[in-house]
């Protein structure tokens, strides 16, 4: 990915682990971006979409890749979540990426709050980001 992304790209993962609009993160330059899919590869061991469809706008400036993910977590427990990324693209590089995906099964896969309710029994909302 780093090799693909313009200078000025961003990211943004338009999911929500509240049920509200809001993005649950935004990277609004390139070194946050990547930054964050380092995170991200601690977290698995092994990254492998499947099912893969891409369709390209009639200008080709704009690309939408749905897939369902095949991924392993680091700690081995499998994680198959379903994705779809929104390309934007300049001069051959990537300058936006939307990402949407399922929060509950993120939970689910990684154990977070949002998935264990609280004492009240009201569901918790892991930090952003």
């Amino acid at each position: 990915m780093e090799a693909m992304l313009a200078p000025d790209a961003t990211w943004r993962v338009a999911m929500s682990f509240s049920g509200d609009r809001a993005d649950q993160s935004y990277f609004g330059d390139r070194a946050a971006a990547l930054a964050n899919l380092r995170q991200i590869s601690t977290m698995v061991s092994t990254v492998r979409f499947v099912d893969t469809r891409v369709s390209v706008t009639g200008d080709g400036a704009t690309s939408f890749m749905q897939a369902n993910g095949d991924f392993v977590t680091a700690a081995g427990k499998p994680y198959r979540n379903t994705y779809v990324f929104r390309l934007d693209w300049r001069n051959g590089l990537i300058t936006q990426v939307e990402e949407y995906t399922n929060p509950i099964t993120i939970c689910a896969s990684f154990g977070l709050p949002l998935c264990v309710p609280d004492d009240s029994g009201a569901q918790q909302s892991p930090a952003a980001g």
